[in-house]
C-alpha cells in the first residue's frame, strides 16, 4: 500500500531534471542589473537637472547642464549672470566635490540643444545661441528613454 503513494526514481529524477532547466533560463534574468541601472540612471539625471534649476532659481545664477556621451556635467556662470560657464556647481550628497552624473556600463546619451543654462526663473536656454530651447537627452541601452526640458516653463520630464 506504502509503494503505491511513493515517486518512482525515474519521475524523482525527471521532475528534478526539469526544474534545473526551468531555473538555468529564468534565473539570468532576475539577475541582470544593466536595464534597472539604466532606469537608475534615467531618474539620476532627470533629479540633478531638477536640482540645477532650482539651484538657478534660488541663487539667481545661471547654471548650465552639458551633455557628452557618458556624462552630464553641471557649471555655474563665472560672474553669476555673465561670462563663461567654469565654475563647478558642487554635489549636495558629496560636498566638495562636482556635481557629474554618470552613465552605467553599455549607456550612451545624445542630445538635442543642449547645452543649456537654467537663468533665476528656471527657463531653459541654448548655452552656444541665448535662445529659449525646448531640449532632450535620449538615453541608449538596453530600453531607449528621454528626458525632456521645455524652455519656456523649465518642465523636466522623464
Amino acid at each position: 500500500m506504502l509503494l503505491n503513494k511513493a515517486f518512482t526514481l525515474i519521475e524523482l529524477i525527471l521532475s528534478v531534471t526539469i526544474t534545473a532547466i526551468v531555473a538555468i533560463s529564468v534565473v539570468p534574468r532576475f539577475l541582470q542589473t544593466s536595464q534597472f541601472q539604466q532606469q537608475v540612471f534615467t531618474q539620476q539625471a532627470a533629479n540633478s537637472l531638477a536640482y540645477a534649476q532650482q539651484l538657478a532659481i534660488g541663487t539667481g545664477c545661471h547654471i548650465a547642464a552639458i551633455a557628452s556621451v557618458n556624462t552630464i556635467t553641471f557649471n555655474l556662470r563665472q560672474n553669476c549672470t555673465s561670462g563663461s560657464f567654469n565654475y563647478a556647481v558642487f554635489d549636495p550628497k558629496n560636498i566638495g566635490n562636482s556635481l557629474v552624473v554618470t552613465t552605467p556600463y553599455n549607456v550612451t546619451i545624445s542630445s538635442i540643444n543642449f547645452p543649456i543654462y537654467f537663468d533665476n526663473n528656471g527657463i531653459a536656454y541654448n548655452v552656444n545661441s541665448g535662445a529659449i530651447v525646448n531640449a532632450t537627452l535620449s538615453i541608449n541601452g538596453i530600453l531607449s528613454q528621454s528626458i525632456s526640458v521645455t524652455g519656456a516653463t523649465g518642465l523636466i520630464s522623464p
